[in-house]
Order: structure tokens, then sequence, then C-alpha cells
């Protein structure tokens, strides 16, 4: 009798549970649907992931072995402004584009440019496209402004994508699953989508000073109507539209929102400089430090004060690992391997030399008296810093046969000297 007591009840357990299987579907909650982004908090937070998908422009690394440091020198290689120093250094990012017999279908610079862009489309259009969603309840000064900014980041990508490869396939939806028949739009397609989400952009975004703060009232690095009428402007010199581009100009110029900087400030103001160098030392970069002439400041921290101040940590030998700042380590001299020179914050830390300044920049670019080729901002001369080294506070002698002028003592640019105390 009990035995036939507990098949019944076991047989009513089993008839609950096959009516109520629910339980069974899974509820991700690390993971986002587009569909599922309809409040104004997680399309906020799409944003800040597109920001920090253009930060990797700057901060990619690709480890282990940090080949993909050489990113950043891609775009200078070639042009009047920067050579690869040491093309027998086989840095696989750069070579290709010093020594074209080494560009290959699958060059790991240009596919990362592909992949870096479409990816900050695809989210865009995740973002455009919830805001179309009849879930997402907002007004509409608030949807303009969320869509201003997404269309901004597109329209910089497709910018970007048409420079380098003329015509790209045009996606304006987002992409969930595999696709392998994309065509490539026509360039007047191409173009007009450009034009169109950065006017959208400029017309809804905030000017610079109506950014969003946040609880300390520090501005947000966010997108704001000069970033955008600046890309615009740089559309339409690709264009060859240069009566629209001076338009998009004009607009930043008589905004009075910025202005050159032509007067000492910050916190090296009583240090030996001039105005143009104190807008790249770190501590005044920023707009809310005084630095009222740069357009767009993306902002970064150090991990070690901000967790995820620099992007997303990813784990070695996935596409997109994102480290911090590499301008430092590519614009940088390797002074430190040269005998009698010692690592110092006032030159900037580590820096290895990828690529160096072409002599056009070094000696026919600026006119005498330019404050840009200020000692200040372009090193010339190095000196022996070692206390323990024979020549210590001697100027290094370029012509003595011991000193490598290859890649250890080189004229640089100190731009990306910043030095943090925490790096």
């Amino acid at each position: 009798m009990k035995n036939k007591i507990y098949m019944v009840s076991l047989l009513i357990l089993m008839g609950v549970s096959s009516c109520q299987n629910d339980y069974l579907d899974e509820k991700l909650y690390s993971s986002y649907d587009p569909t599922e982004l309809n409040d104004e908090l997680g399309l906020n937070a799409a944003l800040v992931g597109l920001q920090n998908q253009y930060s990797a422009w700057h901060t990619f690394l690709s480890l282990p072995n940090a080949t993909g440091q050489g990113w950043l020198g891609c775009w200078q290689i070639g042009t009047d402004v920067a050579y690869n120093k040491s093309p027998a250094d086989l840095d696989p990012w750069c070579v290709p584009f010093t020594n074209y017999a080494n560009l290959t279908a699958t060059d790991p610079a240009v596919s990362y440019t592909w992949k870096w862009a479409y990816k900050i489309i695809n989210n865009s259009n995740s973002i455009i496209a919830a805001l179309d969603n009849p879930k997402t309840v907002l007004a509409q000064a608030a949807k303009d402004k969320i869509a201003g900014e997404a269309k901004f980041y597109r329209g910089l990508a497709y910018n970007t994508l048409v420079t380098l490869f003329g015509k790209v396939p045009l996606i304006t939806v987002p992409v969930s699953g595999p696709k392998t028949d994309f065509v490539r739009a026509d360039l007047t397609e191409l173009n007009q989508l450009i034009v169109d989400d950065l006017v959208f952009a400029k017309t809804n975004l905030p000017t610079v000073n109506n950014v969003s703060s946040n609880v300390k009232g520090k501005m947000y690095s966010r997108a704001h109507s000069a970033m955008a009428s600046q890309v615009l402007a740089e559309a339409y010199l690709r264009m060859g539209k240069n009566d629209l581009a001076e338009a998009a100009c004009d607009v930043i110029i008589n905004s009075g929102d910025f202005s050159l900087v032509n007067q000492r400030y910050g916190v090296k103001a009583n240090q030996p400089g001039d105005p143009f160098a104190d807008m790249f030392i770190y501590g005044n970069q920023r707009r809310s430090q005084g630095n009222k002439e740069a357009i767009w400041v993306l902002e970064i921290e150090n991990p070690s004060s901000v967790v995820g101040g620099t992007g997303s940590s990813l784990p070695a030998g996935t596409t997109d690992e994102i480290g911090f700042p590499q301008h430092r380590r590519v614009w940088g001299s390797r002074y430190h391997q040269q005998k009698g020179m010692l690592l110092c914050d006032s030159l900037g830390g580590r820096g290895i030399s990828r690529i160096a300044l072409t002599n056009w920049v070094l000696n026919s670019l600026y006119s005498p008296g330019d404050m840009r080729n200020s000692k200040y901002n372009l090193r010339r001369d190095y000196y022996y810093n070692d206390p323990t080294f024979a020549k210590f506070g001697q100027k290094v002698d370029v012509n003595d046969p011991s000193v490598n002028t290859e890649r250890f003592i080189v004229p640089q640019t100190n731009k990306w000297n910043q030095f943090d105390p925490k790096d």
C-alpha cells in the first residue's frame, strides 16, 4: 500500500513538472540581445561600448608578443611625416607598408581595420534599431540624442572604410548571424549615408560645454556636435567638396567654444615650456583642465586607478586585445638602451621607436620661430643621465660610433611623453 502511494505521488510530481518546465528557459544576465535594448540606461551603456570599441584604435596590443603595437605606425609610414626607422626589425604590422613585397591578402593590419570598423557599425546599427522598437519608451529628444551619438560613430567608421577601401558593403541593420553574401555598395550611396549620419549627429548632439557630467561634476568624454562637424569636414574633403568642408569647419571656429592655446597654463605652467607643449602634459589634456583648443579628447584612465579605464582586458589570442595607449611605444625612442642612458619620466618613459620623424619634418616643415618646432615639442638632443657613466651630464654626440642612431638616439615628438607615474 505504501509503495502505491509513493508511485502516485511520483506521477503527480512528474505531471506538475511537465506542465511547468518553463524554469528550464535560461535567462542571460551577462549578455544583451539587441532586441532587448530598450531603456535609457542600457542604451547609454551601449554608447559607452562604442567609445570603447573606437578607443581600440589607440590601444590595440595583440598579445602575447605585442606585435599589434605596430598598428599605429601603419598610419604614418609612407607619409611625409614618418617612416619605419628600422625595416630589419621585422615588425609584422609595419614592415609590409614599407616593403610592399610583404603585403599579402591576409595582412593583419588590413584585416584588423575591417573588423574594427564593422564592429562599430554593427553595434551602432543595434542601438539605432533599438530606438525604433515599440518597447523603447523615451522622449523624442532623448532618442535623437542617443541616435546622434550612434550615427556619429557609424559615420566615422564608414568614412574610414571608404577612405581606405573605396566601395565597401553598406549595412544599416544589425547582423546577428552568419552572412556571406555581402556586396560592395556604390560610393554615392555610401557617401550619402556618411553625410546623413554626421549631419544628424551634429544637429542632435550637445555642444562641447553641455556634454553630460558624472556625480563629481566631471564631463564625460562623449561625442558632441563639434566632433561631428569635424568628421563631416573630413568626409567632404575626401569627396572633393571643399566649400562644404570649409562651412563645416566654420561652424566649429565660429561657435566660440574653442580657441588656440597661446598662453601658458596647467600643472607645469611655472616650469620651462611653451603653450603648445602644455596641451600634451599629463594633467593638462582635458577641457576641464584648461585645454580649450582640442576638439576631441578621448579620455582614457590608468586601470590601476579606474577598473577598465583603457577598455577591455581580453585574453591573449583573441582578435581584439585592448591594452593601453600605444603612441608612446611607437613614437618614443629607445634612448634607454643606449649606454649611459636610463629610463626617466622627463623623456617620456619607455619608447621602442617603431617609427621616426622624416627629415622633412625635422628640417623643412616649420618656419623659424614656429613654437611647434621648439625643443619642448621636438626632441633633438639627449644628455647622458646615468650618474655612473663617465660622460654623465654631457650631450650625446650622434657622430660617436658607439651611439646607435637607428633606434636609440633619434629625434622624436614629445606629444606622447605624457608620463603617468602609475604607468
